[in-house]
């Protein structure tokens, strides 16, 4: 617990543990709260507010509806010459302490023992500073565990169902979709274009993508959440794209009987302001998104910061980079006029008419 107090971006810091405390019983001598003016419900209700706290008030937020609670701090909540000196108001106005009315009974309770798998187990919890996000928080955390050199029986982990456990689980099953949707993109292309060469020089323009996402992620100081990991993996498809037209229109000029540099020079100058059309079309889509004007949007922003920069980033680096990679990967033109040759041969003799023979 002492720790996470000292870990940055954690506040609000409470542990099960400190539940285990000795139990003070107020009991109230109801002749000389009548003398002083005290409504003994007002004072218990007092009472508990200063210990247990009490919601004074609520209001509305972009987060949400937030509550504001009174309690004494955590330091004082152990004194009990505090609770003493508890201020009561009387109805002739005057001010009369809890001391003065009540004496107090210390009844030891049986302590609350939490046990998960046959093991037993101490909550510690905190809240998220609003400019910190729990990924940094966690790992400041770990980093400075092994200064405690607890014994191999404690085990410090994850609740079940708590923030941290939901993050892992989220980061699992986006990186699982993440290379599943690669694979298959990948392995679509294979089946489209009959190589596996093409496809390999179009997925180039994934790296180029994620590049942007980040950079823009960076430059809005904005945190790698699940939204912006929802907008990498809907990257995968829109940066691919440019490959796509790229690599088609070459191997197109290619068959015409286009030399290699030639027919890639000619497709990037060709493609480009189908390229440029279409990612111009994507930010503006996603403009809206990304600079979040309706209450309570922020936390859906990153998704669109994270398509507008990948996609800038694939428009420029994509033009670039692919036709670099299709003149060292693509087949030599010898070689792609040998394969564009033969398959033309297999489909001219499978569509030879048939005519009978005459005497």
């Amino acid at each position: 617990m002492q720790i996470l107090q000292r870990t940055p971006g954690a506040t609000s810091v409470n542990s099960s543990g400190t539940e285990l405390a000795p139990e003070i019983s107020i009991e109230f001598d109801r002749q000389k709260a009548q003398a002083l003016g005290i409504d003994i419900g007002q004072a218990a209700q007092a009472a508990g507010a200063a210990f247990g706290g009490d919601v004074a008030t609520q209001f509305e937020t972009t987060a949400g509806l937030e509550q504001v609670q009174i309690i004494y701090p955590p330091e004082d909540q152990t004194n009990l010459s505090m609770l003493e000196n508890l201020p009561l108001r009387s109805s002739e106005g005057s001010i009369v302490h809890l001391g003065d009315i009540a004496t107090f009974v210390s009844t030891p309770t049986a302590p609350l023992v939490t046990r998960t798998d046959r093991r037993t187990v101490i909550h510690v919890d905190a809240n998220i500073a609003p400019n910190s996000s729990l990924s940094n928080v966690q790992s400041a955390f770990f980093k400075r565990l092994p200064s405690l050199h607890l014994p191999p029986t404690v085990v410090v982990r994850p609740a079940p169902l708590g923030q941290q456990d939901f993050m892992q689980q989220t980061l699992v099953g986006i990186g699982a979709s993440l290379i599943l949707s690669i694979a298959l993109v990948f392995l679509l292309m294979v089946a489209l274009y009959n190589s596996y060469t093409s496809p390999f020089i179009i997925i180039f323009s994934v790296p180029v993508a994620a590049i942007g996402a980040v950079g823009a992620l960076v430059m809005t100081h904005k945190t790698l959440n699940l939204f912006s990991l929802i907008g990498t993996i809907l990257l995968i498809g829109i940066a691919t794209k440019n490959g796509i037209l790229l690599v088609d229109y070459a191997n197109t000029l290619r068959e015409r009987g286009r030399a290699k540099l030639a027919a890639i020079k000619e497709s990037a100058f060709t493609r480009f302001r189908p390229i440029i059309m279409t990612s111009v079309s994507i930010v503006a889509g996603n403009l809206a998104l990304a600079l979040a004007f309706d209450p309570g949007s922020e936390s859906r922003s990153s998704l669109g910061i994270v398509i507008i920069g990948g996609v800038v980033s694939s428009l420029i680096l994509t033009l670039a980079l692919i036709p670099n990679m299709y003149i060292w990967l693509a087949p030599s033109d010898e070689a792609f006029s040998r394969n564009g040759h033969s398959r033309k041969m297999h489909v001219e003799q499978k569509s030879l008419p048939l005519e009978p023979v005459t005497s």
